[in-house]
């Protein structure tokens, strides 16, 4: 069970190369991303990182803010995405559920 369970979480740290390849980026964008920042809006955003060696690792809540604060909104992943919609359907459920005969009755005088 916790082997599965391991697998299946995020990751706590993405290497450059991976967010260059996701986002079809090089990895050189990435590193001047960390090193020297993003000008916007008057001020620099820079990819908060970590230094392991020779080598950056970012937290991936450090990559969803520099995100955020080059978008000015949350970034949507697909798991918040799935998280949103199961809790819209659950909502929509309940709410049928409350107003069931209400919406019966309307729906029978517009058919």
């Amino acid at each position: 069970m916790s082997e599965k369970r391991a697998t299946e979480e995020k990751p706590i740290y993405m290497r450059p190369d991976r967010i260059a390849a996701l986002y079809a980026v090089t990895v050189n964008t990435v590193r001047n991303w960390i090193v020297k920042g993003v000008p916007k809006r008057g001020r620099t955003v820079k990819l908060r990182a970590i230094r392991v060696g020779r080598m950056w690792r970012i937290p991936c809540e450090a990559w969803e803010e520099f995100l955020e604060a080059l978008n000015g909104a949350p970034v949507v992943t697909a798991e918040s995405a799935a998280e949103r919609r199961r809790e819209d359907e659950e909502a929509g459920k309940r709410l049928d559920e409350w107003l069931g005969p209400v919406r019966d009755k309307r729906m029978a005088k517009k058919v």
